[in-house]
């Protein structure tokens, strides 16, 4: 028993001082310098930070601060275009407006804490952190705090991902990642999502309401489109359950209708973004033509006005873009919600209401439909010999201009699009009244033997 007791301590000493060498190998390998705790890698005050930026290759989202707003770039490859000379990637740009929940990330920068300072890492530990070698990421951060500009390079996660390694690149270090440029740099291991929130920002911490504004703080509407302008004003705005739009002009007429059109223009949201410099329409493949559709102007504790422009795609389907100044630029927006916003238009402001439907639509005139032409075939009467025309009554019944199978005969050719009806071969036809042709007269394109019946004398008119 004595025995087995010396051995399990004598075993159980041996695994620590293997423990302690194997740290000591690596602390004096590696030289780091752990520091416990939360540790600031960027000293930035408070209202400090100006602009967040993550790179990676050619494509470069940022977000930049000012003292009352924030603004999303976003720069990317352009997609489906030939490389420049030189192989250079086109890029376009994209600039947003930011939502509200941008001061959360202002706040977690200001400073910004990393889990723990690994200090100095030699080079040969590097390429195991995501930092150098052949394996290194092609992330870079930059963050510009009080007039300076930190960078840098961002590597693999730790084990388990609870947390991501950085590392400072000197001043002057180029964007494109080269192996052992940052060696020499602090390393530290930094919460993740501090990274990912830069990388998503064009996504997280976007503006996509059309009006960024609650109900309450819209006090009045303008309206134009057709040529006409409605003013509206919003009574009782402060209370939600009494508030209603009016016509500015008669305050005490209540109409629904403009409430209700002007929360689904509230309700416009951006679905994409274009690029910088891009109107609406050159976004489509092909490109198509828009139309500017309305403007709505609204003022109340926030002023802000809503653009909208129409299109159609290829496929004829309706396309809708939008700009206000909470987006930033032109975007583009739900077609339904769009559409039913256009429907409406016209009532709003109090233009007639434009066509939608048949020929007026197309800028076609109306036309009477064409004269049915004389018939030039005729039927057996109960005599069997050439009676009336069956043509006008063929062309009266539904279903006229189609032939029924003949099972004995000759087979009857179809009719014309006015209902007429090409003469059987071997029977006698029937010329137009205009023609003239008198009794005996042989028919062109009828057997030898056949003979034009007498056209009926013409009827005085007023005669029934």
């Amino acid at each position: 028993m004595g025995n087995d007791v010396r051995q399990v301590v004598w075993s159980g000493g041996l695994a620590l001082l293997g423990l302690g060498l194997a740290a000591w190998a690596w602390k004096g390998d590696a030289k780091l310098e752990v520091s416990a705790g939360k540790v600031p890698f960027v000293a930035c005050g408070s209202g400090e930070l100006e602009e967040l930026a993550l790179v990676a290759g050619a494509r470069r989202v940022s977000v930049r601060f000012t003292a009352d707003m924030a603004r999303v770039a976003l720069t990317r490859p352009v997609a489906h275009a030939p490389r420049l000379p030189g192989g250079v990637t086109p890029t376009e740009t994209l600039e947003m407006a930011a939502n509200a929940r941008v001061a959360r990330l202002r706040e977690r920068y200001e400073p910004a804490l990393a889990k723990r300072a690994l200090g100095v890492v030699t080079p040969s530990r590097l390429p195991a952190l995501g930092l150098s070698g052949p394996g290194r990421s092609r992330e870079q951060l930059t963050v510009t705090c009080g007039g300076q500009t930190r960078r840098f390079q961002v590597g693999t996660a730790s084990y388990g991902g609870g947390g991501r390694y950085v590392q400072a690149l000197p001043p002057g270090e180029p964007m494109a990642p080269m192996d052992g440029a940052a060696a020499g740099g602090l390393v530290w291991l930094v919460d993740p999502t501090l990274i990912s929130d830069v990388r998503l920002a064009d996504s997280r911490y976007v503006e996509r309401r059309l009006v960024a504004a609650s109900r309450t703080a819209l006090a009045s509407a303008e309206v134009r489109a057709y040529g006409k302008v409605r003013r509206l004003t919003h009574l009782n705005r402060r209370v939600l359950k009494d508030a209603e739009w009016v016509d500015a002009a008669t305050p005490k007429q209540r109409n629904e209708l403009y409430g209700n059109w002007l929360a689904k223009v509230l309700r416009l949201r951006a679905i994409s973004w274009l690029a910088k410099g891009t109107r609406p329409g050159q976004d489509q493949r092909p490109a198509v033509q828009a139309r500017p559709v309305m403007q709505a102007r609204f003022a109340g504790d926030v002023t802000v006005s809503v653009a909208l422009m129409r299109g159609t795609d290829a496929k004829g389907q309706a396309l809708f873009w939008a700009r206000s100044e909470s987006t930033g630029g032109w975007v583009t927006v739900s077609r339904t919600l769009g559409q039913q916003i256009v429907d409406d238009l016209a009532t709003v402001v109090g233009a007639p209401p434009p066509a939608s439907k048949g020929p007026a639509a197309r800028g076609a005139q109306a036309t009477p439909p064409a004269a049915v032409p004389a018939p030039t075939g005729t039927r057996k009467g109960p005599t069997g010999h050439g009676g009336a025309s069956a043509g006008p009554a063929s062309a009266a019944r539904p279903g006229a201009g189609h032939v029924r199978a003949q099972p004995r005969g000759p087979v009857k050719a179809p009719r014309g699009a006015g209902g007429a009806q090409r003469p059987m071969r071997g029977a006698p036809t029937k010329a137009p009244a205009a023609a003239g042709a008198g009794r005996g007269t042989p028919a062109a394109d009828s057997p030898a033997g056949g003979t034009l019946a007498t056209p009926a004398a013409p009827r005085p008119v007023g005669a029934r």
